[in-house]
């Protein structure tokens, strides 16, 4: 007479599915963990790109206009003039002058002389009434105004362009080469020589953010060198046929 064989089960036991459910527990966690710092590094990368963006190109024009500045001459040509301004215990500074940063083009035929000046302005949506409303203003806007076509009999002036929003500080100094220092103010008028300097240092400070949650604009600084040359329109028709062969 045969025994009866014991029966072999090929399931899963408890503690083998409760420990399965437990390390699957885990790794969502950490996947979870790993796609939520993802998204915070995405978000804070876009942030900061939709920031520089901006500073970018003012940057870009700021230094453009400085590097082609120019010296007075005839009637073309009028004075270079940075004024300190001081408020409280920051700069705001104003500065025009005259640049041959106006490269004559096909889409702009008008003289590549233009006069240019940057100011600090209160933004629009802070005047009420012809009043200044303080609780609307946060902080002031970094303009620049253009008058270009000069040789024309009426100069035709752009409006005026707004490069950084709540700008706290505009701070320019100028480097005497001369006395081989920085000066908080300079004037072709002043000077006999009528001679410019030899290179501009920009520093912009913005304000804080009005929520702690907001990242805070880091101030920015750039120096650049006035090279006295103009552009000439070949070089500029050459790179325009360049970038259009690219």
């Amino acid at each position: 007479m045969r025994a009866n064989s014991p029966i072999h089960s090929k399931g899963f036991t408890l503690v083998e599915i409760l420990v399965a459910i437990t390390i699957l527990a885990i790794l969502m966690g950490a996947i979870g963990v790993l796609f939520s710092s993802v998204l915070q590094l995405r978000e804070s990368s876009q942030i900061s790109l939709e920031q520089n963006v901006p500073q970018t190109r003012a940057l870009t024009i700021i230094e453009n206009d400085l590097k082609y500045a120019l010296p007075p001459q005839d009637s073309l040509v009028g004075a270079f003039v940075g004024a300190p301004t001081e408020e409280g215990k920051v700069r705001r500074d104003t500065l025009t002058f005259y640049s041959a940063s106006g490269i004559i083009t096909d889409k702009a035929p008008w003289g590549d002389v233009i006069s240019v000046e940057y100011t600090l302005e209160t933004p629009d949506n802070a005047k009420q009434h012809g009043k200044i409303n303080k609780n609307a203003a946060r902080g002031l806007n970094l303009t620049r105004t253009v008058t270009r076509n000069l040789l024309a009999t009426t100069s035709e002036t752009l409006p005026m362009e707004t490069l950084l929003h709540e700008v706290d500080s505009f701070q320019v100094d100028y480097y005497d080469s001369t006395n081989s220092e920085w000066i908080d103010a300079w004037s072709t008028d002043d000077l006999s020589t009528k001679s410019l300097p030899t290179a501009v240092r920009v520093q912009i400070g913005f304000l804080a953010p009005e929520k702690k949650t907001e990242r805070q604009k880091q101030p920015i600084e750039i120096v650049t060198e006035i090279i006295n040359t103009p552009p000439s329109t070949e070089s500029a028709a050459s790179t325009d046929t360049t970038a259009s062969t690219d």
